[in-house]
């Protein structure tokens, strides 16, 4: 699940799109988010002026309709867009934007796989995953053959392809979530 944003008719001055939502802004305005989310800010504005965004004071990218933002400081921020026409806004647009801390940690992939069943290291696992229960995880093989996709509520994989335990060697993984910047990859070892 990568954070690829869909596109939408603009049908406001200004519009927020965060993960899969839409918030329209038409004046000054409110917005939630969680740290380590991105947002992207368009203005349907066709008007022909320069269009400054701000983030805390500090120009962003000038002569733009969009910005996106990534969210990676908790606590309340300001998004301003000046020299902005519209006949439904004033000037300048401003949006008040509280960034809340995920309070989950990092997550960690382990780097090897022993299953002998020893009970020491027999699946593989991704320390804090239970924070990401909706994250979707996939193991590839050295051919780049998906070989499972799983939920991070589902914590852990057995080293099981279609009924019987894969060979030793290296595997690799994608780890998707919509708090994630972007995604997490690597790669473990299956040892015996």
């Amino acid at each position: 699940m990568s954070q690829r944003l869909k596109q939408y008719l603009l049908i406001a001055p200004v519009i927020a799109i965060v993960g899969a939502s839409v918030v329209c802004f038409s004046k000054d305005y409110d917005l939630t988010v969680k740290e380590g989310m991105s947002t992207t800010f368009r203005t349907d504005s066709k008007d022909g002026f320069e269009k400054i965004w701000a983030l805390d004071g500090a120009e962003l990218t000038p002569t733009v309709d969009s910005v996106v933002v990534v969210w990676r400081e908790p606590g309340e921020h300001l998004l301003t867009l000046k020299n902005f026409d519209s006949q439904c806004a004033s000037l300048p647009a401003s949006f008040s934007v509280l960034v809340e801390k995920t309070g989950c940690p990092p997550i960690n992939p382990h780097k090897y796989v022993t299953p002998n069943g020893d009970g020491n290291n027999d699946v593989w696992e991704i320390d804090n995953i239970e924070c990401y229960p909706d994250a979707i995880i996939e193991i590839y093989d050295r051919f780049s053959k998906l070989l499972i996709r799983y939920h991070g509520r589902d914590l852990y994989w057995d080293t099981m392809y279609n009924g019987h335990q894969v060979p030793e060697t290296d595997y690799w993984y994608i780890i998707y979530d919509e708090s994630f910047t972007k995604p997490v990859s690597g790669h473990f070892i299956v040892k015996r």
